[in-house]
């Protein structure tokens, strides 16, 4: 499976974040982590070994698992837990955003999967859309007046307090 080109650039110029980054790293929309390349290649191994434990175990599992697997690109499940290889995380988060790398004309676009379970989006058509989003936000902060909360495509961003304290 390839990369998409913009995800490969956005790793080329920004690497995600390590453990312990606190609250002033939660940079993606909705307050999420930026993950690694390291960080994405380590989920989809732990991804890939839950469910070579799981097959066969469960027929229905198993076909729950391939339907998701060889749906469209920016194709939800309703509460259920998938993590098909063709989804590169790109957040270190609970709920994590992800690359959907299947097939059709919405590949490469990012979504979200729950902990619990199922997946919203497409959130936008591309990681790219999603860094110039996060730009545009950004630049438009009123510092000033320190939001805490501050709204994007895919809802309301909590804005840790730590952004508005001085580093040292």
């Amino acid at each position: 499976m390839a990369l998409p080109a913009d995800l490969a650039q956005s790793w080329q110029c920004f690497n995600g974040v390590l453990d312990g980054r606190g609250d002033t790293a939660s940079i993606y929309p909705g307050g999420c982590y930026p993950a690694s390349t390291h960080g994405a290649i380590k989920n989809l191994a732990s991804s890939a070994r839950t469910i070579a434990l799981a097959s066969g175990q469960d027929p229905n599992e198993d076909q729950i698992l391939a339907d998701v697997a060889n749906d469209l690109a920016g194709e939800t499940t309703e509460d259920v837990w998938a993590h098909p290889p063709s989804w590169i995380v790109i957040s270190e988060d609970p709920d994590r955003l992800f690359i959907d790398c299947r097939r059709g004309p919405r590949q490469g676009c990012v979504m979200k999967m729950f902990h619990e379970g199922g997946q919203l989006g497409p959130l936008w058509p591309s990681i790219a859309a999603m860094l110039a989003e996060t730009a545009e936000i950004l630049e438009s902060i009123d510092v000033a007046a320190r939001p805490s909360i501050v709204t994007y495509s895919g809802g309301q961003w909590h804005i840790p307090t730590s952004w508005w304290q001085p580093s040292t």
